[in-house]
């Protein structure tokens, strides 16, 4: 007799545990904003523009936003490892966060490389990206001015980086045009 009691709290214990776990959503359900399972997502055109870039306003800045390829133009971005390798080149990097969704992307981050010719048009300023169908995300933009003589001074061979960064909610577009200009690094 000893020995049922003994395992009653046990199991009591064992119970409300169980209880208290499912009432708050430890399983995984179908709600697709949810942090559970999928996140139904949607292909949507992102278009950037100038808007409020002003390179004059950098100190020593003598051309404007002139890059070889400028993607504000309809230009072509290079791959991540072409950063580097040609630096001439514009390059753009976006990332999505949906902080309500961690199937989407990698742990509810994806990111992108600008690529004007997924949208099927080579010379505009929109690309395909795939966002979240429901809830809110981040969008953050890494927009790079590709090195060139740019400058006047001792360093004339330098480039610009402006960033964006803001919350959405799904769309059928969006469209960028306010920047921060975020540092200038030399070539």
């Amino acid at each position: 007799m000893k020995k049922q009691f003994k395992s009653i709290p046990f199991y009591l214990t064992l119970m409300i545990f169980s209880f208290t776990l499912m009432s708050t959503g430890g399983g995984k359900g179908k709600d697709p904003g949810g942090g559970g399972s999928t996140c139904p997502t949607k292909t949507i055109p992102l278009t950037l523009f100038q808007g409020n870039i002003n390179p004059y306003a950098i100190p020593n800045r003598q051309f404007g936003f002139m890059p070889i390829q400028n993607i504000l133009n309809g230009g072509q971005a290079t791959s991540p490892s072409s950063l580097y390798q040609n630096s001439h080149l514009s390059y753009c990097h976006i990332t999505i966060t949906a902080t309500n969704c961690s199937s989407y992307g990698n742990g509810g981050t994806k990111s992108f490389i600008w690529d004007s010719s997924n949208d099927g048009d080579n010379n505009d300023v929109s690309m395909n990206i795939e966002i979240p169908e429901s809830g809110s995300f981040t969008i953050t933009i890494d927009l790079h001015d590709g090195c060139g003589p740019w400058y006047s001074g001792s360093n004339p061979t330098r480039r610009a980086m402006w960033i964006h960064q803001g919350n959405y909610n799904p769309a059928p577009i969006i469209s960028i045009s306010t920047w921060s200009l975020n540092r200038v690094d030399n070539c």
